[in-house]
């Protein structure tokens, strides 16, 4: 691999194509999948002390009164979205 942006010349010997590039990117591979399973791990322990601890992963359910409200505003003639939503203080993507 000849190195020509920076206009000095050169080579390395660290492609796929000798033992010492193929070395390291084994090595590499064995390093990316070593750490994707630690995230793992700490994802799944995380996710098993919440459950053991009964809190739920979800969005909070959101109030049949406030959706009844909001249905009120838009059929009474407020029909713009971005007014109903700051009028209930909620985001435009629940309306």
């Amino acid at each position: 691999m000849v190195i020509e942006a920076t206009g000095k010349g050169g080579t390395s010997t660290r492609g796929r194509e000798d033992a010492t590039g193929k070395a390291m990117f084994q090595m590499l591979g064995v390093f990316s999948e070593f750490e994707r399973a630690m995230i793992r791990e700490r994802v799944n322990a995380g996710l098993a002390r919440t459950k053991a601890n009964d809190k739920t992963l979800s969005r909070p359910k959101s109030k049949v009164s406030e959706e009844k409200a909001i249905q009120a505003t838009l059929a009474g003639g407020i029909g713009i979205i971005l007014k109903t939503a700051k009028k209930h203080s909620v985001g435009t993507s629940f309306v």
